[in-house]
């Protein structure tokens, strides 16, 4: 007569637990199947996440990109001639039924050449002159 045993209960039975490991930030001792002693060296071992990684290098294109752009309208204001800050320097597009999209609003990220496209539709103001020109003091850049 044979009996019918479950290996997996046999495991059970005679599998061992690891011993005790350390903590992989300060070496506290720990139990075998924790990686972490608590909550403040799990935060301390977490990687950075791929998003907040990643957004760096996004703002650092984004950057890149628009000083490309500036520098390819002229690199100042072709109204006033300002170009102290770059961030004050905005893209104006001449003709609103023309625009495919806007330059820098909805956070996509485009080609260099869909971006040019686009920077032959507009003309390069600052924030003064953009302010004035849709409020009708700069008519030469306005198509009604």
């Amino acid at each position: 007569m044979t009996t019918n045993i479950n290996p997996c209960t046999e495991y059970k039975k005679t599998s061992k637990r690891p011993p005790e490991g350390k903590c992989s930030i300060c070496g506290t001792a720990i139990k075998s199947r924790v990686k972490y002693c608590g909550k403040e060296c799990k935060r301390k071992g977490r990687k950075p996440c791929k998003k907040q990684s990643s957004s760096k290098y996004v703002i650092s294109w984004r950057q890149r990109t628009k000083q490309k752009a500036v520098d390819y309208k002229g690199g100042c204001c072709q109204c006033c001639g300002y170009k102290e800050c770059i961030k004050a320097l905005t893209f104006h597009h001449i003709d609103p039924k023309k625009k495919t999209f806007s330059l820098g609003v909805d956070g996509k990220t485009r080609g260099w050449e869909r971006i040019v496209q686009e920077l032959d539709k507009c003309v390069l103001l600052c924030m003064n002159c953009h302010t004035e020109t849709h409020a009708g003091l700069h008519p030469d850049y306005l198509i009604s």
